[in-house]
Order: structure tokens, then sequence, then C-alpha cells
């Protein structure tokens, strides 16, 4: 790399930097929602943390990381700030939204996380189990509401604890609510294991890819919770069975030396690290249906020719200077073009020596389009690496 590249890589990082630092005080602070359902007769407190800078990066989309029982405010802030801590890459920039449960004594997180048949009301002393409500509020209420409102793209991740995390399970086995899933500690003892043995006998669709995450700490040596181990135990012998299905990534981590609610920091920073690993891997090759984008292109100098590079036939598979974007007018070009998702890609101005630096997404990594609906992009030009 040669200085004036090094010099134009700083001035580019340390742009995104001001835009990140002025941008923060204001749109990556916590929104607070209240959303009505048709499934409950109170509004559910939601909270949604935006990546700093969402508001001028513009031709991002982001991955959307939903936390359960997030009026534990350190569940929800702990999963958002590890991805900045852990990473660089574009995975450390996405939208969480935290969902809260209510705390009163009539209705609380076991109403919320429980199913409603009679065993489980008798051992846990509830009236009723609205797990299935609630799971039917997530899927139809909130994931939409969550993806009309905000950019995102096609890919979630959950995150629950305890009977949040049981919650989650029956999300993956009843629901297909979302597409990867972090259970830590959950509770696979309740009605007789029924978890535990659903898990084992469920069929997994091959076409849908998941990454699984099981984690558990002391609990069954705290008196009462012995009974946790034993289905757990059957679980994680399922998995390592390799019995799954390739679409189905699943690991598991044990931390028998951190009580039920210490193991969870641990665990989240391990989960988080085999994630991003696995989605780097993952996301490199694209797959299934074709959809149109409009791309455009926004440059300083009217002469400027403008080449996209990606990871697929459309995109060029990386060739620098293979397709060229169309001539628009002074200021802009363009391409229509099919892809697979995710695309990911770069411009350049025909070799990676010119590659280009932009003021309203990410530079310094791939761009990506993982957006099934959202169909035009426009991408402004800062500057270009070799000028």
């Amino acid at each position: 790399m040669n200085i004036k590249t090094f010099i134009t890589l700083c001035l580019c990082f340390a742009c995104n930097l001001i835009h990140a630092q002025e941008d923060i005080y204001h749109t990556a602070c916590t929104q607070e929602i209240n959303l009505k359902s048709r499934y409950f007769d109170f509004e559910r407190k939601i909270l949604v943390k935006l990546p700093p800078a969402y508001s001028l990066m513009d031709a991002e989309d982001y991955d959307v990381t939903y936390v359960f029982d997030a009026q534990t405010t350190q569940f929800f802030d702990m999963a958002s700030a590890y991805p900045i801590f852990l990473n660089t890459g574009w995975h450390s920039q996405g939208i969480v939204v935290g969902i809260c449960s209510p705390q009163e004594t009539e209705y609380n997180r076991r109403e919320d996380f429980l199913p409603n048949d009679s065993l489980t009301r008798n051992v846990f002393k509830l009236r009723e189990g609205y797990s299935d409500k609630f799971m039917r509020f997530v899927k139809e209420e909130l994931i939409p509401y969550v993806r009309s409102h905000y950019r995102t793209t096609e890919r979630n991740l959950a995150i629950g604890h305890s009977l949040g995390a049981s919650f989650l399970l029956q999300c993956l086995l009843d629901g297909a609510v979302f597409n990867d899933y972090f259970f830590f500690s959950p509770n696979l003892a309740f009605s007789k294991s029924m978890l535990a043995n659903k898990f084992i006998r469920h069929t997994f669709d091959k076409t849908s890819r998941h990454y699984l995450f099981f984690s558990d700490a002391a609990e069954e040596k705290v008196r009462g919770w012995e009974g946790w181990q034993q289905p757990r135990e059957r679980v994680y012998q399922y998995i390592d069975s390799k019995a799954l299905p390739q679409n189905i990534v699943c690991s598991h981590k044990s931390y028998p030396n951190s009580e039920h609610f210490a193991s969870f920091p641990l665990a989240l920073q391990d989960a988080y690290i085999h994630y991003f690993a696995y989605r780097e891997a993952k996301d490199t090759l694209a797959e299934g249906a074709l959809f149109t984008k409009h791309i455009e292109v926004i440059v300083n100098n009217p002469k400027c020719e403008v080449y996209i590079a990606g990871n697929q036939a459309s995109l060029g598979n990386w060739d620098a200077g293979k397709i060229k974007l169309k001539h628009i007018n002074d200021s802009v070009r363009a391409i229509d073009v099919k892809v697979q998702l995710p695309a990911q890609f770069k411009f350049t101005r025909g070799n990676w020596q010119s590659e280009a630096f932009l003021a309203n997404a990410s530079s310094g990594i791939n761009l990506r389009i993982d957006n099934k609906s959202r169909t035009t992009y426009i991408y402004k030009v800062s500057a270009w690496a070799d000028e």
C-alpha cells in the first residue's frame, strides 16, 4: 500500500468515526415503544437500539437481534454492546430489539414464556400459560413492525436466558420464528422434559439454515434444580451425535463454575464469537432465488467510470474491472442487476487499487444487500483509494 492510499484510508476512517461520534447521541440512543397487540390487553414495552450513524448510513440494512427479558436491562445492554467490542466487520453494527415482560404479580415473565398444559400450570402455579400467544405476537406483530419501521436484512438472531431460552426453543420447534438462536441456561425439565423430547424428535426443514447455541451453568448444583441436568444431557448427546441435518449448525458449552445469572456474559461472548465466524463463512456464498436490485452510485467527477465487483456471476465474481455501471448523467452511474442473497460487493474504477470509499455506507468492508423487498440502493462516493 502506498502512502497516498494509506492516507486516504485514514481520512475515510476518521470521517466515519466523526460521523459516528456526532450521531451516537441522537440516533444510537435506545428508543422505547409501547406496542399494542390483539393477543394481549396491555401494551408491550419494546426497546430499540439503532447503530451509531444509522441515519447517515442510509445505504445499509442491518441484521436484527431480539433480546428477551429486556425488563432486566443488563441483558439488553450486554447484547447490544458485545458485538462492538468483539468485531470490526459488518456484524459489529446491528439493530437490537429488547422485548420486555410485565413484572406484575398477576402476570409476569412466567406467563409469557410457559405453555398452557396442566402439568406446567400446576408446577409453576400459573392461572394460564401464554407462550403460544406471545409467540404469535412476536412473529405476526413485532417482527413485521420492526421490518416496516427500520432498514433490516432478512437475518435475525434471538437471545433468551432461563425460561426465556425455553420459550425460544418453543419458537424454533413450533413457530419457526427466528433464523438463529442463543439458548442460555434453558429449563428443559418442566412438563416431563417436554422441550428436550420435542427437540430430539423434531424434523428440521432442510432448506432453512439455523445457528443454535446452548449453554448451561451450575443450575443442577442448586437445591431444587437437580432435575435440569438429565434432559439437558440428553439434548447435548443428541447434538454431539451429529444427527442434525447439515443446514443446522448447533453447539453447546458448559460453565460449571458460574451460577445461573453469572454465566450469561460468559456464554454471550462465546456465542457471539462462534456465531460471527459462522456467518462470515456462510454469507460469502449467495443462495436461493434471484432478486432484481437497482444500484446507483453518486460521483463528483463527470468523467468517472464505476465498476461493481461481488460474490456472484452477475456481480463479476470479484473481478474489479468486469462489470461497468451505466453512465446516467454527470453525477450518476447505475445498474439493474439480479442477485442472490446475501449479495456482497464493492465499487472500483476498474481495478482494486481504485476502490471506492462511501459517505453513506461503511468503508473498508464488503457492502451487503440482504433484503428481499428493498429494490433501490443509492451509494455516495466520498473518495477513491488511488486519489
